[in-house]
């Protein structure tokens, strides 16, 4: 198994454990860690809709947790 397949499905966990978690502020966090980790895995597939579709929802977790805290 290759790293970048470690990747993909590292961020389909982190995916299913924001299902479990019920503060808005830590499903963000969760969110924002399985954006991050998606945007890793299509910068390095270069798979580029992911790469910037998830580059642009970690903008948006960020500017969300702000209003939050």
């Amino acid at each position: 198994m290759l790293f970048i397949d470690l990747l993909y499905y590292a961020a389909g966990a982190l995916l299913v454990l924001m299902a479990y978690v019920r503060s808005a502020f830590h499903m963000r966090l969760c969110h924002l860690a399985a954006s991050s980790v998606f945007m890793a895995y299509g910068c390095l597939a270069e798979v580029w809709p992911v790469a910037i579709m998830n580059g642009a929802m970690i903008g948006v977790h960020l500017v969300r947790l702000a209003t939050l805290r």
